[in-house]
């Protein structure tokens, strides 16, 4: 899937080294998940096709639009392939945090309680698992990946004149960076903001650090930094996505009136230690975040 180096523009625009990067690590979790589709290789394989995904969009003004339209279209339904996999397993990772870390629970949820519902995951699991690997053996998944590897390697994906590659990274940089601050200076809490701001900080936090470590930006102290920051925030936003996502999952899905109430009750009590940790992760890095992206950006002009 990795574009060929001799592939004419391909291989002479600066912007193609980003390009590159990402399909390499695309290719190899590719392989990974096809060997075994574990929580690990899910996981990886879902966030390197969305880390692509970011990068297209940053960049979709300087690729054929119509190229790129398909290739995003191919890498969303490949993570997608995934999701309700990968969200059977985030059930059970945060199940088996609310058994070992009674500290944090209520005292309502007992263990017994917890480990039935942890048993019922883990076989939700194991089907899940089975129906992708027959998902991984099949003509439409191979079909996929060829037409990703084809995209990736058309010399014609770059579309437009190259221009040099600060220019371009700076300008998409900049415009994940104000969404961030953007939402940042709001000071909602509620599951809709946190989601989107979730969703811009991830954005920009995967730009950064694969910027960080592209030639004209491997040299800039602040990208570190930001990165940094970013990676603080999605890190308690996504544990916040994910409790709300067990919560919406336990109404519907826990048959047990009593049990799925004070599963409930355990887990707002947990949301509302994260959202509490979120305020003051927010306060302290509000404004370095700002700070550090007007220096990125000053670099970039």
């Amino acid at each position: 899937m990795q574009p060929s180096r001799e592939s004419g523009e391909i291989a002479a625009d600066p912007t193609a080294v980003l390009i590159r990067r990402c399909a390499a690590a695309l290719t190899g979790a590719i392989a990974r998940v096809e060997r075994n589709p574990s929580r690990a290789a899910v996981h990886e394989v879902r966030v390197a096709a969305r880390r692509l995904r970011g990068l297209l969009r940053a960049i979709r003004k300087d690729l054929h639009p119509t190229l790129q339209a398909s290739l995003q279209f191919d890498l969303k339904n490949l993570s997608r392939s995934f999701g309700t996999l990968r969200d059977v397993s985030v059930r059970w990772r945060l199940l088996q945090e609310m058994r070992r870390r009674p500290h944090e629970r209520g005292g309502d949820m007992s263990t017994r309680a917890l480990g039935g519902i942890l048993a019922e995951v883990v076989g939700m699991e194991r089907h899940l698992q089975t129906e992708a690997r027959q998902l991984l053996g099949s003509a439409a998944w191979n079909e996929r990946k060829e037409r990703i590897r084809e995209a990736l390697s058309s010399s014609a994906l770059l579309a437009v004149r190259p221009r040099p590659q600060r220019r371009v990274s700076g300008r998409a940089l900049r415009r994940s960076l104000r969404r961030v601050s953007k939402r940042l200076a709001s000071n909602s809490i509620a599951q809709r903001d946190l989601h989107r701001l979730r969703l811009a900080v991830k954005q920009a936090r995967y730009l950064t650090e694969l910027l960080g470590d592209t030639p004209g930006w491997d040299e800039e102290p602040t990208c570190a930094a930001v990165a940094g920051s970013l990676r603080q925030l999605q890190t308690v936003l996504g544990d916040i996505n994910d409790h709300f996502g067990l919560s919406e999952w336990a109404l519907t899905a826990v048959v047990d009136v009593t049990i799925r109430r004070a599963l409930v009750r355990e887990i707002d009590l947990r949301i509302g230690l994260r959202i509490r940790k979120f305020r003051g992760l927010r306060k302290k890095l509000r404004e370095p975040i700002k700070e550090s992206a007007r220096a990125l950006l000053a670099a970039a002009t």
